[in-house]
């Protein structure tokens, strides 16, 4: 199914989970970078890990105390401007993940992969904002920083080489993207190792109300293989400002696929057959006043193969506070209830609570850099361990229940 963990999602997870900014180098260079890390005591995996405690319906790990993992980002992008107006800019972006924390096994097992190589080009006198770009890109993606989930990325979860050109604008206000891209065999490779086609188109900044906008966001795809040729994908983003209450953003995602197309815009497992189908419902609200912040989800997710024979439904509701006890020490606290039941078998479920302190240059819940001291208590039913236990590992036979304790560094510029 769809809904479950794969490869490819799971290779998404590693990019970090926030907009960056960057840091002006001066004479057209910029620095931009993500990083976190950290130790905790827990039980290891059976191969030495730690672990990221989720049921695999995605979109569903409530990653404050629950990131085992290292994790590094770094890009550079050198801009060349020209008397005409017209700019061109060349980026790089490398990374590197382990999943082994506690900096164990950092020199043998980590993961060191080309996230972003692609040249730009603006300032035409045709339409001077619009942006032609040809590599491996980003493009456009959004998440929700507590669950660490890109729900859209024009680039694809794996970000695939493509062609392109968006910020064109169309009216007063709305924005258009279009782009082509290519498939890779590296993450997914298909049994006769052939490759797709998907054509994405982002439309963007749409008016709707006072201090709401809409983004539309699809794609459709082509392409040979054993279990079909096609596949699309469509989300629906609308962001109201002050609402419910004054600066408080409420967001409301819909968003559906058929056959190979990923949920998050781009290529899921190349196999899958055209009839396989997915859709997923989030509102997320994010919030700062004064010095109380804080970022609350609920995500529904159902995923159906061609037959109707398989499918799964996960749900997932939960949120994380933060206060400014002082300028530079904030109380974080965030608590996480997710469920999913697969080809109608028993209900998982599992819960996650964290407390913490952090320390970082302002109050604000998403100023970073921060270091923080935290403690997790992580539960779950039967049923959850009978499906995931042997992932945990062998310590978790018979047991509903596991704490966790450490100290974990995020910072990003």
């Amino acid at each position: 199914m769809k809904t479950r963990i794969r490869a490819l999602i799971a290779t998404a997870a590693l990019c970090p989970s926030t907009q960056v900014f960057a840091m002006d180098l001066g004479n057209g260079l910029e620095f931009t970078g993500y990083i976190r890390a950290g130790v905790v005591a827990e039980h290891q995996t059976d191969d030495g890990g730690v672990n990221k405690y989720a049921l695999g319906s995605g979109a569903e790990l409530f990653r404050l105390g629950n990131e085992g993992d290292t994790y590094a980002e770094l890009g550079l992008k050198k801009t060349f401007h020209f008397d005409s107006g017209v700019t061109w800019s060349a980026a790089f972006t490398a990374t590197y993940w382990n999943g082994l924390a506690n900096f164990r096994g950092l020199t043998s097992d980590g993961m060191y992969v080309t996230k972003e190589a692609y040249v730009a080009t603006s300032g035409y006198a045709f339409s001077p904002s619009t942006i032609f770009w040809a590599g491996k890109r980003y493009v456009e993606r959004e998440d929700v920083h507590i669950v660490d989930h890109f729900f859209y990325s024009i680039g694809g979860p794996t970000i695939d080489p493509g062609i392109g050109a968006n910020n064109i604008p169309i009216g007063t206000e709305a924005k258009l993207g279009v782009s082509v891209f290519r498939s890779q065999q590296r993450f997914s490779p298909t049994d006769d190792r052939q490759d797709a086609t998907r054509i994405n188109v982002d439309f963007y900044d749409i008016p709707v109300a006072p201090g709401g906008q809409l983004r539309v966001v699809g794609e459709v795809m082509h392409g040979q293989f054993n279990g079909g040729s096609s596949g699309g994908a469509l989300t629906l983003k609308y962001d109201q400002h002050d609402f419910p209450l004054p600066n408080m953003t409420n967001s409301v995602w819909l968003q559906g696929s058929t056959g190979y197309a990923s949920l998050e815009t781009g290529f899921d497992a190349l196999n899958c057959p055209s009839g396989t189908r997915s859709v997923r419902l989030i509102d997320s609200l994010n919030w700062q006043v004064g010095r109380f912040g804080g970022q609350a989800i609920a995500v529904y997710q159902r995923g159906k193969d061609e037959s109707d024979e398989g499918s799964s439904t996960g749900t997932s509701f939960g949120g994380r506070v933060s206060y400014g006890v002082t300028r530079y020490i904030k109380l974080l606290s965030e608590v996480g209830w997710t469920s999913l039941r697969v080809n109608g078998g028993p209900l998982q479920k599992l819960e996650k609570y964290t407390g913490a302190i952090a320390f970082s240059p302002g109050a604000e819940l998403m100023t970073r850099p921060e270091l923080r001291l935290y403690a997790t208590r992580v539960a779950w039913n039967t049923a959850a361990l009978d499906a995931q236990g042997a992932q945990w590992g062998t310590w978790s036979a018979g047991r509903r229940s596991t704490n966790l304790y450490g100290v974990q560094v995020e910072s990003w510029w």
